[in-house]
């Protein structure tokens, strides 16, 4: 038995409606934020890179959009746009720097500045989870990339190792 099939092409919706779709998932769900984290990346990979700059922005300026209030469902959608960009910081060099240009330090200063922090009539204050998220992703902005020594730098080194006099300390 032969089976043909027909190749299909299937057309990808605009970059606009899976950022939107990808940030909906997120305000429903935060445990969702590995698989949109993945999905970002792909999508911010397409064409050599060029749409990452898009997909932290759009993740961003919607932090920017979110005033802080007493709203858990703001909340939420806080903790999982900062852990969304904690997870796709954290190996990508091109992102960090993105989301700098971008203003995600400043982001982040006014969502924490604008936190209530006071206690209400002796109850404990709970930190929010969007408070660890936040500083999750700054810490993972500025993270530096160690860089490996070229190899003409180890044979300098090596040069001066061998010009140096052994001393036994017995």
């Amino acid at each position: 038995m032969i089976f043909e099939l027909e190749e299909e092409t299937v057309e990808l919706p605009p970059i606009d409606e899976i950022l939107y779709s990808c940030l909906r998932l997120l305000q429903t769900k935060e445990t969702l934020a590995f698989p949109v984290r993945d999905m970002l990346v792909t999508l911010g990979l397409q064409n050599d890179g060029q749409n990452r700059a898009k997909v932290l922005t759009y993740l961003i300026d919607n932090l920017k959009q979110c005033v802080m209030a007493s709203d858990p469902l703001k909340s939420t959608a806080i903790s999982a746009l900062f852990h969304v960009l904690a997870l796709i910081l954290h190996g990508d060099t091109a992102a960090r720097e993105i989301s700098a240009k971008a203003g995600l330090v400043k982001v982040a200063m006014d969502l924490l500045s604008s936190w209530d922090l006071e206690p209400r009539d002796g109850e404990m204050t709970e930190i929010p989870n969007w408070v660890a998220s936040c500083f999750l992703s700054v810490d993972r902005m500025l993270q530096l990339d160690p860089k490996l020594p070229d190899v003409r730098e180890l044979d300098v080194l090596r040069k001066d190792d061998s010009s140096t006099k052994n001393i036994n300390c017995d």
